[in-house]
Formats: structure tokens, sequence, C-alpha cells
């Protein structure tokens, strides 16, 4: 149910934003980023964050996934979220999977 509603606000915030009303488009993106938030759904606030250009509210977002990730002992997890905002955290985790082509393709890459 959630998910539906925050999806309509979501296509109201596209819709807001494509038709120059920024205002109102960041209002909403800003008010499904803290309903997922608040429903522990870390990435996806961060991946709507990021869509909406809110840079840095989404890099946060995407450290929590890491770090609760790492808590977690899912290591290879937190280096796939990793690996598209911090190398060195990706590679560490990889490392700690034992996903050593991963780990080098991370580096290669950078």
């Amino acid at each position: 149910m959630v998910d539906i509603n925050l999806e309509k606000l979501l296509d109201a915030a596209d819709t807001a934003k494509v038709t120059g009303d920024t205002y109102r488009a960041e209002e909403l993106y800003r008010r499904v980023i803290s309903d997922y938030v608040k429903a522990g759904k870390f990435i996806d606030a961060a991946n709507v964050a990021e869509a909406a250009g809110f840079a840095d509210q989404a890099h946060r977002l995407y450290q929590r996934v890491i770090d609760d990730h790492e808590k977690a002992g899912r290591f290879s997890d937190a280096a796939d979220v990793a690996s598209g905002i911090s190398y060195k955290r990706a590679i560490d985790n990889y490392v700690k999977v034992g996903k050593f082509i991963d780990a080098a393709n991370v580096a290669e890459a950078r």
C-alpha cells in the first residue's frame, strides 16, 4: 500500500519537474524520500534522492545502506552498493568475501 502511494507521489513529482514547478517537485521528492526512510527502505530512498538530484542526501543514504550491510556481515551486498559511490569500500568488502576479481575490476575501473 505504501509503495503504491509513493509511486503516485513520484509520478506527481516527475510531472511537476517536467512542467517547471521545481518547488513542488522538490517538496514531493523529499516527502517520498522521508517516507521510504521511515519505512526502513534506505536503498529506495537513496535511489529517489539520486534521481531527484539530491546528491549529498543520496550519498548519505547509500552510506547508511553500506553500513547496515557491513554490520550484518553481508559484505558482498555492501560492496555492490559501494561500487557506485566508494571504490575503496567496494574493494575492501569484495576482498572480505574473497571476490578478488571483482575487487580488481573496481580498482581497474578507478
